[in-house]
């Protein structure tokens, strides 16, 4: 897991150098980006796993799920929080949200899968990503703003929730 993240957040700094205060967690995006990797195909697939630099997706998954799994210590906690926001009438044209891809990102990464209504309710729809980034992080991005609108059909989310004490405190 680490040096796949690596490998990705090299990727992704070389790209971004120059930019101003550039703040971004490279497993955040990997998280997100893995996501979709686990439903891709083909050359997708391909590209995805070559810009992420991961040759076994089923490996990388475990190792999520392990990372997951690490006992934390009483004076920190760190979580992370993972769902996939599926428009209602996408999943009608498709049949249904497949089965082994929400058991994958479910059982590996604890992601959530939301029928949401995006075409026909875009505000409730964001208001209830919303809530869930508020939960997710511990009430600290309150006013998270979805870039989602009527014509999105998946939105994926991955939160990081952080406490603890740094030893080198900052204001």
């Amino acid at each position: 897991l680490g040096e796949s993240t690596e490998i990705f957040n090299r990727k992704l700094f070389s790209k971004m150098a120059g930019v101003e205060n550039l703040f971004y967690s490279p497993y955040s995006l990997e998280s997100a980006l893995i996501m979709a990797d686990a439903g891709a195909a083909g050359d997708t697939k391909a590209q995805m796993e070559e810009l992420l630099g991961i040759t076994d997706l089923d490996s990388t998954l475990k190792s999520y799920n392990d990372f997951r799994n690490i006992t934390q210590p009483d004076t920190a906690k760190l979580s992370t929080a993972n769902s996939i926001w599926i428009d209602s009438e996408y999943i009608k044209k498709a049949g249904n949200i497949n089965p082994e891809y929400s058991d994958k990102v479910g059982s590996y990464m604890g992601t959530v899968a939301h029928t949401a209504d995006f075409a026909k309710d875009t505000q409730g729809t964001l208001e209830e990503i919303t809530a869930w980034v508020k939960q997710n992080t511990g009430g600290l991005i309150s006013d998270y703003k979805a870039a989602a609108d009527k014509n999105t059909v998946i939105d994926i989310i991955n939160a990081v929730y952080f406490y603890g004490k740094w030893q080198n405190p900052f204001p």
